[in-house]
C-alpha cells in the first residue's frame, strides 16, 4: 500500500528555506524533453492508489479525484499525486471537455509537462484506460504535507508555516501565475486558484496544480466571469484555509 512520507516535528524556518532552494535548483535542471513523457500501465497506477482508496484521497472535484501514491519498484520509489479524470457525473458542457481531454491525453499531458516553473506542480507521466474512459495525470510530489487547505487548518502545521515562509511562497505562486499568463506558457489561464489547488511540500514549498485544465473548469464552479475570477489570489492566512 502506498505510504505517506513522515513530517518532522522539529522543523524551523532556516532549515526549511535551505531545502526549498535545493528543490528549486533541481527543478531548473529537470527540463522536460518533448515526446519523453512516460505512459504508465493503467493497472499499475490503480494499484499505486490502492484501487482509488478513500484513505489516500487528497481532493475530489466534479471532473477528477486526486490521490497520494507511490510509483516504482522497491529500489526506486517515487512519491506522486495521481489525478484521475473521468467524465461520468460531470455536469454541463464540461463532460464533453473531459472526454476530449482523455481522448487526447498523451498530447495534453505533454503540454502540461512542458510547463517549467518551480511553483507549478510538474506532470511526469500519464495513464489511460480506453474501456473505462478514464485517464490519469501523474504529478511529481516529493514527500508532501498535503494541500494548502489542510496545512492552514492544522494548528500544528499552521504554526510551523511562519509568515516569513508564507510571504515567500505567496510570491512564488504569483510568479507561477505570471509565467502561465506569459508567452512562455502560451498565455494560459488557471481559472480557479485557491488553497485546494496548491500542494505543499515537506519544507512548505508550494506548487500550483491544475495548470492546463482551465477548459474543464469553465463549465463547472469556475464558470463565473473571468474578469472577476482571474485576479483572485491564494490566501495564506489560516482563517481563509477553506477558501477555494
Amino acid at each position: 500500500m502506498p505510504r505517506r512520507c513522515g513530517v518532522g516535528d522539529d522543523d524551523d524556518g532556516e532549515e526549511e528555506e535551505e531545502e526549498v532552494v535545493v528543490v528549486e535548483e533541481e527543478d531548473k535542471d529537470k527540463k522536460h524533453i518533448a515526446g519523453s513523457l512516460p505512459c504508465h500501465p493503467f493497472s499499475q497506477v490503480m494499484t499505486s492508489t490502492d484501487m482509488l482508496s478513500d484513505e489516500l484521497l487528497l481532493r475530489q472535484d466534479p471532473w477528477s479525484s486526486t490521490y497520494r501514491a507511490v510509483l516504482g519498484c522497491e529500489e526506486k520509489l517515487r512519491p506522486v499525486c495521481v489525478q484521475v479524470l473521468r467524465a461520468d457525473g460531470v455536469p454541463g458542457d464540461s463532460k464533453a471537455e473531459v472526454e476530449d481531454l482523455i481522448e487526447n491525453l498523451a498530447e495534453e499531458a505533454e503540454k502540461m509537462a512542458g510547463l517549467s516553473h518551480p511553483n507549478i506542480a510538474q506532470v511526469v507521466g500519464y495513464a489511460k484506460d480506453e474501456d473505462a474512459r478514464m485517464g490519469c495525470l501523474i504529478i511529481d510530489w516529493p514527500c508532501g504535507r498535503g494541500l494548502l487547505e489542510e496545512v492552514l487548518r492544522s494548528d500544528k502545521e499552521s504554526e510551523s508555516f511562519t509568515w516569513r515562509l508564507r510571504v515567500r511562497e505567496a510570491a512564488g505562486l504569483v510568479g507561477a501565475l505570471s509565467y502561465l499568463h506569459g508567452e512562455g506558457a502560451g498565455g494560459s489561464l488557471h481559472g480557479d486558484v485557491g488553497s485546494r489547488s496548491v500542494l505543499v511540500g515537506i519544507s512548505f514549498h508550494c506548487r500550483l496544480m491544475d495548470c492546463g485544465l482551465f477548459r474543464l473548469k469553465r463549465g463547472g464552479r469556475a464558470s463565473a466571469c473571468l474578469e472577476e475570477r482571474s485576479g483572485r489570489g491564494v490566501s495564506l492566512h489560516a482563517s481563509y484555509g477553506s477558501r477555494a
